[in-house]
């Protein structure tokens, strides 16, 4: 039988951080960063069950949200490139762990969803974490703790048709489908627009074509005139 216990002891040593070994902040310390995430009421809410946290204690390193006891046990069995469960004290952690949850946390997480991604929001919070906005928040965030450049935000398109069955379940239909007839009331537009450029091209080219002949019928009845004046 699996032993939950034996895995949360053998959490990450302190001095290994999972995204690689280059860290740029190897001096920095700031007690104004544990503040900040212990002061934050959302990370007190389990990010994905709401239920009420107690003490910071669970949280998923890879997407910097923490979480309860029984949704921590949950995230054990996901891919550890989508999840990583950790179990310790926050106040117990070095800058190697914190900057990450202090860029992250659970506010900022449905801030971004909610602000870029809204029909997701209604969706339970586990089926999210596979899908390719979180792919890219997991990104964004390590581009934010190594200061890189940031990864693309893929489109609402993409996001929606991926999980469009979760979406109407979640009882949001209308407003998937709203989407996407006006999707495709986009492209019908882009369409239209494409195809009347392409008609004023057509048509810029036969008012060439037609210059063009009246300049050459012009040049042809300027050499007439001339021959009968040499006459």
């Amino acid at each position: 039988m699996f032993n939950n216990n034996m895995y949360f002891n053998n959490f990450y040593p302190f001095n290994n951080y999972p995204y690689g070994q280059n860290w740029p902040y190897q001096n920095y310390n700031n007690p104004n960063i544990i503040n900040k995430i212990l002061s934050d009421s959302y990370n007190y809410i389990c990010f994905d069950c709401c239920k009420r946290i107690n003490e910071l204690k669970y949280f998923d390193l890879k997407n910097a949200v923490f979480l309860c006891y029984n949704c921590s046990i949950q995230h054990l069995n996901m891919p550890k490139e989508i999840s990583e469960i950790m179990i310790v004290d926050i106040r117990y952690l070095n800058e190697n762990y914190l900057l990450p949850l202090y860029q992250g946390g659970n506010r900022n997480l449905l801030t971004f969803i909610s602000t870029h991604f809204p029909l997701v929001e209604k969706i339970e919070k586990r089926k999210i974490y596979t899908n390719i906005f979180m792919d890219y928040y997991r990104k964004l965030l390590q581009s934010k703790v190594y200061n890189l450049p940031e990864p693309n935000l893929p489109s609402k398109f993409e996001v929606y048709d991926s999980i469009y069955m979760d979406i109407i379940n979640s009882g949001n239909e209308s407003s998937y489908n709203s989407f996407r007839n006006s999707k495709e009331e986009e492209k019908n537009n882009d369409e239209r627009i494409c195809n009347n450029n392409e008609d004023i091209k057509n048509g810029q080219n036969e008012e060439k074509k037609i210059n063009a002949l009246f300049k050459n019928m012009k040049e042809k009845k300027e050499n007439v005139l001339d021959e009968i004046i040499l006459t």
